[in-house]
């Protein structure tokens, strides 16, 4: 015979148990009602962190960090509610808060508002210089830095970079963070060290727009490998601090970049990814820029079907102006000052790597490192957009003579 105490005791452990579980269900129901009635909550995808402020009040959200947890946890125990932080963190850390994109609810804003006017070739005018092809290209890239916000290509980042160079005092920092708007200022970045392969991989996940200062410092290891990489990118895969997993995650971030010096890139294949221009003038600041309008215009004109990336004639261009701009070996300083890139056969002429390095002997005599034609043959196939055929006499490559 079963024992009738055994089994009262066993309901009594049931209800017990039923009743813990309504009681929890209660205090986590009445936690969420305190919670939505007393603050606004979003969770920011771009910078992927949840943010909050008062219900009903129009101040600045703030990143929901341990010790906003830990207030909101004792404000709601002090108000009945027996919670702990760990709780408050399970639910900001929950499908149960909103979603939300800045920059979409920005582009948003403004779509359909431009009134025809070009603003952004004005905003480029503002810099006093004297490659005419500058408004045009800060057009385009600006184009490209608005498309990436907008995800418009999924295979291709945007890859070329302004690089303003000047003397200190210029203004050109100050220029660069005016190009975003009050509402996205948080999306600048200045101060980035960009050796450091992981943080700024992040950093493109989570900001704007960020400018390479003092562009000149940058090594050459960097510039020739990790730099160029990362400015083709689309996507970038990361571990998020306290991550236990890497994840792919879309690139905000274009790039910009300033300079105190001429001879600041140091690649031959990684100059078409920048669009160096030297001010002859400070920066004329504009008194105030009318953000709407200024993207308002990219934005239409994207979703007209403008173009925001460099053609290939518009790259062979950029890479001819930035020959100025190139920090060269002594044979590649040879050949480019006796020699041009010309874009078509007709305004050049092919030549073998034994031909141009006999001409350039003619012309500047026997010179240190002059005297390996066998590496000034391999100099001259690492030449970014020098054109090159083979042929009968073997590979013959693309060149204007300068007189």
């Amino acid at each position: 015979m079963k024992n009738k105490y055994a089994y009262t005791t066993l309901q009594e452990k049931r209800k017990n148990t039923q009743r813990k579980k309504v009681i929890k269900h209660d205090i986590t129901k009445r936690m969420i009602d305190y919670l939505e009635n007393r603050y606004d909550m979003r969770f920011n995808t771009v910078l992927g962190c949840t943010e909050m402020r008062r219900l009903g009040s129009s101040e600045d959200f703030r990143t929901v960090d341990e010790r906003a947890r830990n207030t909101i946890a004792i404000k709601a125990r002090l108000d009945g509610i027996d919670v702990w932080d760990k709780d408050v963190k399970r639910y900001t850390d929950s499908y149960m808060v909103r979603s939300f994109n800045p920059v979409s609810d920005f582009i948003q804003s403004v779509r359909g508002k431009w009134d025809r006017i070009n603003r952004i070739e004005a905003l480029a005018s503002c810099l006093p210089t004297d490659t005419r092809e500058w408004t045009g290209w800060f057009h385009t890239w600006f184009l490209g830095m608005v498309a990436q916000w907008m995800r418009l290509s999924g295979t291709h980042g945007n890859s070329v970079a302004p690089l303003l160079i000047s003397p200190q005092g210029y203004r050109k920092s100050t220029f660069c963070k005016l190009l975003l708007p009050p509402q996205l200022d948080w999306g600048y970045n200045d101060n980035l060290l960009i050796e450091e392969k992981k943080n700024t991989l992040l950093a493109m996940s989570q900001y704007l727009l960020i400018n390479i200062d003092e562009f000149n410092a940058v090594s050459q290891k960097v510039q020739e490998g990790f730099l160029k990489n990362v400015l083709q990118l689309a996507d970038v895969k990361i571990k998020r601090p306290y991550g236990k997993h890497p994840m792919l995650l879309p690139r905000m971030a274009s790039f910009i970049a300033t300079a105190n010096m001429t001879d600041v890139l140091t690649d031959p294949s990684g100059c078409r990814r920048f669009i160096a221009v030297t001010l002859t003038a400070p920066i004329r600041l504009p008194r105030s820029v009318d953000y709407t309008q200024l993207y308002a215009q990219a934005v239409d004109e994207l979703e007209a079907g403008k173009r925001y990336w460099f053609n290939d004639a518009e790259t062979r261009a950029i890479m001819e102006h930035n020959q100025r701009y190139q920090r060269r070996n002594p044979l590649e300083s040879f050949f480019f000052d006796s020699f041009a890139l010309p874009a078509t056969a007709s305004e050049g002429e092919y030549m073998t790597a034994t031909r141009i390095f006999t001409l350039i002997r003619q012309r500047v005599g026997t010179q240190p490192g002059l005297n390996n034609l066998c590496h000034f043959g391999r100099m001259l196939s690492n030449i970014d957009g020098l054109q090159s055929k083979h042929t009968l006499r073997g590979t013959e490559y693309l060149v204007l003579p300068r007189v």
